[in-house]
């Protein structure tokens, strides 16, 4: 069986949950503060939820999602070991989802860290697991999160060096150096990333 949406009455709602009347059957959503600040005036009403289904062999449990951003980051965090939905549903709480793209794509541990029973380990294991899938990522006009299509080696060169433990910053700036020394527009791939690993600094 797969949920993969309700649409229906709001008969009840709370900061951590809502109960979503379909066909005469209540469906309880776990849901995070921000997917209640967009229906809480709905109580009664019509309202439309995107939701994940999560089972498991101690837990079965129904979560709701305003937008889809929220969902797919959801099912990202829950794809690493040691989160599974009650701590991404408290993280998405905490910060909204195109927020947590930029505070992993940025490696701000420190941010991170403020984030409820979010500790140090926890927080630079998001990074580690997360990082290289979104930096993939970018923000349509719609401010839907999409998957971002690298169409150079100067990108792909700067993925690779963050993969081997260089901050962006550093990244960036090791391959403009060697894109502008080697002056080749056409230059393959593993030659940019062997000419910048000269200019990076550990």
């Amino acid at each position: 069986m797969i949920i993969a949406s309700l649409k229906g009455k709001l008969q009840s709602l709370d900061t951590s949950y809502a109960v979503v009347e379909c066909a005469g059957v209540g469906y309880q959503c776990a849901i995070t503060l921000k997917t209640y600040e967009e229906i809480k005036s709905s109580i009664n009403n019509e309202v439309f939820l995107l939701t994940h289904l999560h089972i498991s062999e101690n837990y079965f449990g129904l979560f709701g999602f305003f937008t889809e951003n929220e969902r797919s980051i959801f099912r990202m965090l829950i794809s690493i070991s040691g989160v599974g939905p009650k701590i991404a549903i408290n993280i998405l709480s905490c910060v909204e989802a195109e927020e947590l793209v930029e505070l992993i794509r940025n490696a701000s541990i420190n941010q991170l860290v403020k984030i409820p029973n979010i500790g140090k380990s926890k927080a630079e294991k998001l990074v580690f697991e997360l990082r290289d899938k979104m930096l993939k990522m970018q923000l349509d006009s719609n401010h839907n999160i999409v998957p971002t299509v690298y169409s150079s080696n100067i990108d792909d060169a700067i993925l690779a060096l963050i993969g081997l433990g260089y901050n962006k910053q550093t990244a960036e700036k090791a391959v403009d150096l060697a894109n502008k020394e080697l002056n080749d527009k056409d230059v393959k791939t593993d030659v940019l990333i062997i000419r910048a690993l000269k200019f990076t600094k550990k």
